[in-house]
């Protein structure tokens, strides 16, 4: 067994090598051909094959300052030190929206939804995901046929984009709604200042770039698939659209604080209750489950099947 897992880690880990390499060759092919009509397609299939390649491992995505800092000293011609330093900041905020936003976004907004169709409208199980997904594909087409008209509108265009950015999850960074809220008031205003004066080139290369990141990240599809199924290993079970979420949020591994958090050293506050003296913790997020019917004609309905707590510092 030990054998069988490393040689399947090592495949991932080449795997996911190769496609790193494959990004960084093709934006050299695109800072050569630059100056050509179409050369943003090389741009788009960058994201198209970081959408696969998330799939399979992260590795993939810590080319994007690399490809930032390309772009950068390709587009500018009066480039600073003050110059590359912003550009870095930007590949960081890609790499967040990406990572933090447009990854676990999309299942949440899904979660979101699935539970009010299913517990609240009490319709069949995964209703709510096949309604979630058929509005972001629709409003990634609205998006893009407008950018792609002849006679643009700039109303529609802005619109349109911005329900694009909503649909995906993008400005949802680590589940927060609040911060989902300060993102999209700001993309608002940023359309209100623009006014007419939008880049449409830009534009049309972003939406067309989340388009093709969820397209490659659909891969993982065949986990729900696989999971339906009920083989005899079935770790997580993700199965729907809420354990699906904690897979692909690697729940299992715990918590890391990386940037904020406790010490490897630091000593949990402990608290009272009764005669005994416990860990003191708070309350975290909840998982849904479906819940196991009694009758066949019982709704479909998801409780609640745990709850996370984390221990206070």
């Amino acid at each position: 067994d030990t054998f069988w897992f490393s040689a399947v880690e090592g495949e991932v880990y080449a795997y996911s090598s190769f496609l790193t390499a494959i990004v960084f060759w093709i934006m050299l092919k695109w800072e050569e051909r630059t100056e050509e009509p179409h050369s943003d397609r090389y741009l788009i299939l960058i994201f198209y094959i970081m959408g696969l390649s998330v799939g399979v491992h992260l590795l993939n995505l810590l080319t994007i300052p690399a490809i930032v800092l390309v772009y950068y000293f390709k587009k500018f011609e009066n480039t600073s030190f003050k110059g590359m330093c912003i550009a870095l900041l930007v590949s960081f905020v890609m790499l967040a929206f990406i990572l933090y936003g447009l990854i676990p976004g999309f299942i949440t907004l899904a979660g979101y939804i699935e539970l009010f169709f299913v517990n609240t409208l009490h319709l069949p199980f995964n209703s709510g995901s096949l309604v979630y997904c058929i509005l972001a594909i629709s409003s990634i087409i609205w998006a893009i046929s407008e950018l792609y008209r002849e006679n643009t509108n700039s109303t529609r265009i802005k619109i349109s984009s911005l329900l694009t950015f909503i649909m995906l999850g993008v400005p949802f960074l680590a589940g927060s709604f609040w911060v989902g809220l300060v993102i999209i008031a700001a993309v608002v205003a940023y359309f209100i200042y623009k006014k007419d004066d939008l880049n449409i080139r830009l534009m049309s290369t972003i939406v067309v770039s989340m388009a093709v990141i969820l397209i490659g990240y659909s891969s993982y599809a065949v986990i729900v698939i696989r999971s339906l199924a009920n083989p005899p290993m079935d770790q997580n079970s993700p199965d729907n659209v809420f354990s699906l979420k904690n897979y692909l949020n690697r729940e299992q591994y715990g918590d890391r604080p990386l940037i904020y958090g406790a010490y490897y050293s630091a000593e949990p506050e402990l608290e009272v209750v009764g005669d005994y003296c416990r860990t003191k913790t708070t309350e975290g997020a909840k998982s849904y489950g479906k819940k196991e019917k009694t009758s066949p004609d019982e709704k479909d309905e998801y409780v609640v099947t745990s709850t996370s707590y984390k221990a206070v510092y």
